[in-house]
């Protein structure tokens, strides 16, 4: 059992394409976005806290309400995990060689997610219950009794998960056989995720800047959420239970859970079996019919091969076009969102001892929205698995071929980049000294972090995983220290121009030492590939 637990942790969060340097820094990446969410989300529920208290009944429903969020937030995160302890063929071909019956496999799974939605639910609804209990001054049981918060609530989320898991696996499939739906479908997602950002965003904003949040709390607002709370299950009861000690609210919420529960657990170990029997059966292979080739330039033909994997491969889709498409609206959000926090309220007096600070902030955050975005779709050497002969055996030389790999993702980037700043000058969030200063290092920036990443990928050695230690560094330090040395030089009142000259100096000498011999390295390095590969 423990075997089978420890394994599903690796297929979980570890994946089979990452080193540990990777996994390591994933993982800070991951706790530093997380306690990030915590910080604002504490925040803002003791700022709202601290008003409602002067509202009948306000409270509760408020909780319930941000309780709901993060409930339904998490049910979407244990629908993900169930799909991939399921469903992954890799995973259940390798089970079915081991003599573990089903039952087992089924029962590891099953208290791995459990695990895991515990800790997701406890991370993330224990600093609500913290602060709610400060604020309210609740006694020391209080706090020792929300460990048993996401128990209940598990039964809930897992059973929905698993109730849907099936019809979700076969959702995400129709999606990746029809590849224009399947990228219509991401951009919806993602704008509508910038947009519920941007929401959020706003109120936050108000809280921080203009300490202003009077708009939650009108009558018909209360009233609304009041009414909708009724239907918050099961949150409404294990909130009344854990807050208001009412113990037989306790019961509707177990009934409603253990109920979800069983009836998700038998509707996904049927369709778990019937997988597990498609997997492993001898099916007819449907006849695909064979497409006609149009004879085009070998080079034509480079550049279609890349757009495709681009376009119509899943994991650049998900990570990295679909995000191109709303970075423009995401870094507006972003950049307008902290610009407004910085010249409003107290933290405006801060600035008067280091002028023109936001500009050299604004440049850095976009340096690191692109950067992150276009990472996505570095992976050059690694997408081609073993195609790497049949590239050294084509008529068209190593060069042509890697730089049309760097250059159809780079100028991809650049572009939708170039959008972005001109989202950012046309609405004054920015002024045009920044646009042009900022575009001009962000694209070199940009350049230099395609570099490097191809160093990484033609360094990847037979049975080792990529090692991404040196672009991920890249990517966050960079831009951090120009930042640190952009704020020092403000503070000596150095010339705006001067500043951002230096930067582009700085920029460009990271580039200098993957410049020196560039060609032959790169050819050498591609050539070797031939025996690790």
């Amino acid at each position: 059992m423990f075997s089978l637990i420890a394994k599903d942790f690796k297929l979980l969060f570890q994946g089979s394409s990452r080193n540990k340097v990777s996994r390591v820094l994933g993982l800070v990446f991951a706790l530093v976005v997380a306690v990030i969410f915590i910080v604002i989300e504490v925040y803002l529920f003791k700022s709202i806290f601290t008003k409602l208290r002067k509202i009948n009944q306000a409270t509760d429903t408020y909780f319930t309400l941000f309780l709901f969020i993060i409930s339904t937030l998490l049910t979407v995160f244990a629908l993900f995990t169930a799909k991939k302890l399921f469903f992954n063929e890799e995973d259940n071909t390798k089970l079915q060689a081991m003599p573990v019956s089903n039952t087992k496999i089924v029962l590891s799974k099953l208290f791995f997610m459990f695990l895991t939605m515990y800790f997701m639910n406890l991370v993330f609804n224990l600093p609500l219950f913290v602060t709610y209990g400060l604020i309210y001054q609740k006694m020391i049981i209080f706090y020792f009794n929300v460990v048993y918060y996401p128990v209940f609530l598990f039964f809930f989320q897992g059973g929905v998960a698993l109730l849907l898991v099936y019809p979700f696996k076969l959702a995400l499939d129709y999606l990746k056989k029809h590849i224009i739906t399947q990228f219509i479908v991401v951009v919806i997602i993602a704008f509508g995720l910038t947009y519920l950002y941007s929401r959020a965003l706003n109120i936050f904003i108000n809280l921080v800047a203009n300490n202003n949040i009077d708009s939650l709390f009108t009558t018909s607002v209360l009233s609304a959420i009041n009414t909708a709370s009724k239907f918050m299950v099961p949150v409404n009861f294990l909130e009344d239970a854990f807050v208001n000690n009412n113990a037989t609210s306790i019961f509707p919420s177990i009934a409603i859970s253990i109920g979800i529960f069983t009836i998700g657990l038998l509707v996904a170990i049927y369709f778990y079996n019937k997988f597990l029997q498609n997997v492993f059966s001898d099916q007819k292979k449907k006849d695909k019919k064979e497409r006609e080739l149009k004879q085009t330039s070998p080079t034509k033909a480079l550049i279609r091969k890349e757009l495709i994997l681009l376009f119509r491969n899943s994991n650049f889709i998900f990570s990295f076009t679909g995000l191109l498409m709303v970075e423009p609206l995401l870094s507006y959000l972003i950049i307008k969102s902290l610009n407004t926090i910085f010249t409003s309220g107290a933290l405006s007096y801060y600035l008067v001892a280091v002028p023109n600070i936001i500009a050299f902030l604004d440049v850095m955050l976009m340096m690191l929205v692109s950067a992150i975005i276009f990472q996505g779709a570095n992976n050059y050497i690694t997408n081609e698995n073993k195609n790497v002969r049949l590239m050294k055996s084509m008529p068209v030389s190593l060069s042509k071929q890697l730089t049309i790999k760097v250059f159809i993702p780079l100028i991809l980037s650049i572009s939708f980049l170039l959008i972005a700043y001109f989202v950012l000058a046309l609405t004054r969030t920015i002024n045009w000294i920044s646009f042009g200063y900022g575009l001009l290092m962000n694209i070199i920036f940009l350049t230099t972090l395609a570099v490097v990443s191809l160093f990484e990928e033609l360094n990847i050695k037979r049975n080792q995983e990529k090692n991404a230690l040196l672009s991920s560094v890249y990517t966050y330090v960079v831009p951090f220290l120009y930042f640190v040395a952009a704020l020092i030089m403000c503070y000596y009142k150095i010339n705006y121009n001067v500043v951002f000259l230096i930067g582009i100096g700085i920029v460009l000498l990271s580039l200098l030492p993957y410049s020196i011999k560039f060609k032959k390295r790169i050819n050498d390095k591609f050539l070797s590939l031939e025996v690790s590969n």
